[in-house]
């Protein structure tokens, strides 16, 4: 979808390849082939668009009770910090950083359980477990995501306004929306529609929930360094800013 949304529009059309696999899965169930199913790495906008090919499954990634599924919590992190720290100084010290770099994930209302994310906590306990020093890089750069893609995002619905969305991020770190649950293209891709996008790619989180809205802003320190300097070049390229990268840094991290 990112790279050509009529091919997109046209895998998961009612002769969509895409379409026809999740038929082929539905019609499973249906006969006892596939008793129950559970797909990771799927975004909603594109089960939303199968419509009638795959309306059998239930999102569980906003829902409260499986929240904890979605990472590791801090006493999971902590108890996997022992395996490679040799004393409770060290942990406590390690784990403080650890907190900085890759917590902050909540994906659901009515919890209040921040969660780690579980492949950057695996890289980092894997590369200080060699050396007992902290890895030169805090991210694997194989789970980085592709700029271009990204970037192809911000076309869905009416680009201006999207670069809007993403020069607030910004400036005041926190954006306003409503979470859609359900995308439809039959009407306009809105405002909250592409916040939505960006909090169900993990490029932002649930930062605050009011009454009637919620507010999103970047995770953590790790993924403000891999997507502030490329969002704000972004937004140079495009309106000729001029952003100073650790003026604003600072201004996210007080």
């Amino acid at each position: 979808m990112a790279f050509n949304f009529e091919h997109f529009a046209e895998f998961v059309s009612r002769n969509g390849f895409v379409r026809k696999f999740y038929e082929a899965i539905k019609e499973g169930t249906a006969t006892g082939i596939v008793d129950r199913l559970f797909v990771t790495g799927v975004t909603p906008i594109t089960l939303d668009s199968l419509t009638s090919g795959f309306n059998i499954s239930t999102n569980l990634s906003t829902h409260k009770y499986f929240h904890q599924m979605m990472g590791f919590t801090g006493e999971e992190v902590k108890t996997l910090l022992k395996k490679v720290t040799f004393n409770q100084n060290e942990t406590r010290n390690v784990l403080k950083n650890l907190k900085k770099w890759y917590d902050g994930y909540l994906f659901a209302e009515g919890t209040e359980t921040r969660l780690y994310n579980p492949d950057m906590v695996l890289y980092f306990l894997k590369e200080f477990a060699y050396e007992n020093t902290y890895p030169r890089n805090l991210i694997d750069t194989n789970i980085a995501s592709d700029y271009g893609k990204v970037r192809r995002l911000f076309r869905l619905g009416e680009i201006d306004r999207n670069y809007v969305v993403l020069e607030e991020l910004i400036e005041s770190g926190v954006l306003s929306g409503l979470l859609t649950e359900q995308f439809s293209f039959e009407k306009p891709f809105s405002k909250d529609d592409f916040i939505s996008l960006l909090f169900y790619l993990g490029l932002v989180t649930i930062k605050e929930v009011g009454l009637s809205r919620l507010g999103f802003g970047f995770l953590n320190y790790v993924i403000k360094g891999l997507y502030l300097e490329f969002f704000m070049d972004s937004l140079n390229e495009r309106n000729q800013l001029d952003f100073e990268v650790d003026e604003v840094r600072d201004k996210l991290e007080n």
